[in-house]
């Protein structure tokens, strides 16, 4: 008989099987002698036990040449069936044919290699394609509606029998709908219709008849259309390949390297794409780019990187000055390696800080809490809501509303500071902005935010010195620019016009908008005791607390640009506005307001009530962990 369990070829195939295994328990037996002989000779010159760890080995001719752990291995076990995966303390193996697998593991000490035979893990692959079985490559920018996610148990022959296949969001929730699961063949087919990140989780019995499960985790960005997506604007690559997404460019042209924008879980970078007009679009786009990105309902940010600064002239006085910025990473250490050796300043700063041999001070807005951040992410224009309520306090004092960050809207207004403060912290909790709040915190902006938005728009990464124009328009639409910066007449020009650029801070359709006119902007800065005007229980790290007007407190637009807060309250850099908080009057707000003219500004700075009024907007900020 050729065929069944007792056949000619089965009996054949099991053999085959037999000479494999032993072949394979052999050369693995040589390797663990081999490996053992070059401990043994060279323990000494190893400290701690992994298979990076260098050994010196004699060749022939007497070449000393260094080799590690790994590299001897490899040079054992030369069959591609081989599968060798360092790690601390252990080395991986695993073989497997057509018709054998098998995993082991390697323990390493000072003294000596041993082998283990364990159980095979299930394997997973995945891969993406159109809803029409397109392949999708990971590079490739796309804006379908949605696509499918196929997943394979590559090694399924090797187990005895799959469980399950589970498919899960990045909070752990299971996704069920679009989901067709084959524990047979070990595929799952899922279709996908938001950008984001997933986890697949493969639950089988292995060749040892153990439960094992193994998971994988599944990035999908920039291949789902994104809701509410304004006309002219598209997906960028997140690599940033040819300063595809951002390139923060210096007045002559340069571009400065910066911590790369950390992306939330549902956000998607995205960059301004050409119409038919190349020509417009070529002046739109000109100067510093400044990443954007996306919530998935459309809302709009901008990343502002981590970074020191220098007062070289007009600080503590109302002419303009200069500020230099010099980009960090995180355990601030310059990211220009000309400015290499040189220290930044982070506590104790005072007036000998400043001038044109100061100081590097750290930007306090990229400390939060215990965290250095390596940026935020801030609102791209004033805040709104999808009910389009501003003006009246008996629609718009209400926390319940759905905000949005989007041009060409009104401005979110007639709410008090204390509403808004929740509306702002409660965003990280709504799938309506992100898949996931792991890692994420949105708050109320705070002065040393908006501070350091001011000073990067100021420097020469930005507007260089010059003054932005204001958002004019009397019904407080976000993103205009009127193309003036003492006007108080009423404007329209949209923001990717190019009037409306005007009122950025690169002066193109990369920057902020809204930071001088619209709406007077309530932030998180309040007068000592006043907590309460936003909320009195909040950690520290989302309320900056003033108790004078003095240098104890920097980088936030106040007292480094201004000369001081008395008549004609206009000392600020620019002419700006410079009303400083109190008991009575105990919530900053900043930017001005559209009929502000020459007041209106980065630098400006006033006292607010923390009262629902007309008159008072807001913008958040998000931070990604």
């Amino acid at each position: 008989m050729l065929t069944g369990d007792n056949g000619i070829l089965e009996n054949a195939k099991q053999a085959k099987i037999l000479t494999e295994a032993g072949q394979v328990d052999e050369q693995l037996k040589l390797a663990t002698t081999v490996l053992n002989m070059e401990i043994t000779k060279n323990r000494t010159s190893f400290s701690s036990y992994n298979a990076t760890n260098f050994i010196n080995t004699t060749t022939d001719g007497n070449i000393t040449v260094e080799k590690s752990l790994m590299d001897i291995l490899n040079e054992e076990l030369t069959s591609s069936n081989y599968t060798i995966t360092p790690s601390t303390g252990k080395i991986t193996i695993t073989y497997s044919s057509p018709i054998y697998t098998k995993a082991y593991e390697m323990t390493i000490t000072k003294k000596l290699a041993t082998l283990e035979e364990v159980g095979i893990s299930p394997e997973i692959a995945y891969n993406l394609t159109t809803i029409g079985g397109e392949e999708i490559n990971e590079s490739d920018s796309l804006s379908e509606d949605s696509i499918n996610l196929n997943v394979t148990v590559t090694n399924k022959s090797a187990l005895n029998g799959i469980t399950s296949i589970v498919l899960q969001k990045a909070d752990g929730t299971e996704i069920t709908e679009g989901v067709t699961v084959d524990l047979a063949n070990g595929t799952l087919t899922a279709t996908i219709t938001e950008n984001g990140s997933y986890k697949a989780i493969v639950t089988a019995k292995n060749d040892k008849n153990q439960t094992v499960t193994t998971e994988t985790n599944i990035s999908i960005t920039g291949k789902i259309r994104i809701a509410n997506m304004p006309d002219s604007w598209g997906p960028a690559d997140s690599s940033n390949a040819q300063n595809d997404w951002y390139a923060y460019k210096d007045n002559l042209g340069n571009i400065a390297q910066v911590n790369s924008p950390k992306l939330a879980d549902g956000m998607t970078a995205i960059k301004y794409v050409a119409g038919s007009d190349t020509a417009t679009y070529e002046t739109l786009t000109f100067g510093s780019k400044w990443a954007n990105a996306m919530t998935k309902d459309g809302s709009m940010w901008v990343w502002i990187p981590r970074y020191a600064y220098k007062i070289t002239s007009g600080y503590h006085t109302d002419t303009a000055g200069t500020i230099e910025i010099a980009f960090l990473d995180k355990n601030n250490n310059f990211l220009d390696s000309t400015l290499s050796g040189q220290t930044v300043k982070t506590s104790g700063i005072t007036d000998s800080d400043y001038g044109a041999s100061g100081s590097w001070i750290l930007a306090p807005g990229f400390e939060f809490g215990d965290e250095h951040l390596e940026g935020f992410w801030f609102a791209k224009y004033e805040a709104s809501n999808t009910d389009g309520y501003g003006s009246d306090s008996s629609t718009a004092n209400n926390t319940a509303l759905t905000l949005q960050i989007k041009p060409n809207v009104t401005s979110w207004r007639s709410i008090t500071s204390e509403n808004i403060f929740t509306v702002c912290r409660n965003l990280e909790n709504s799938t309506t902005y992100f898949n996931s709040s792991t890692n994420v915190d949105t708050h109320m902006t705070k002065n040393v935010e908006w501070g350091a938005v001011a000073y990067l728009a100021h420097s020469k990464y930005g507007l260089n010195g010059q003054e932005i124009c204001i958002n004019t328009n009397s019904s407080c639409i976000t993103g205009i620019g009127s193309g003036s910066t003492t006007s108080t007449s009423s404007s329209s020009n949209q923001y990717n016009t190019t009037t409306g650029i005007t009122a950025s801070t690169t002066k193109n359709v990369y920057g902020i908008y809204d930071m001088s006119g619209g709406a007077w902007e309530y932030v998180a800065a309040c007068y000592t005791g006043r907590k309460d005007k936003l909320n009195s229980t909040a950690d520290e790290k989302y309320i900056d607390v003033y108790s004078s007007y003095a240098i104890s407190k920097y980088g936030d637009a106040v007292y480094e640009t201004s000369s001081g807060t008395s008549s004609p309250y206009t000392n600020s850099w620019f002419s700006d506005y410079s009303f400083f908080v109190y008991a009575s009057v105990p919530v900053f707000g900043r930017g001005g307001i559209y009929y502000s003219g020459s007041g209106a500004g980065l630098f400006c700075f006033d006292y607010l009530s923390g009262d629902a009024d007309n008159d008072y907007g807001f913008r958040p900020v998000c931070v990604v962990k």
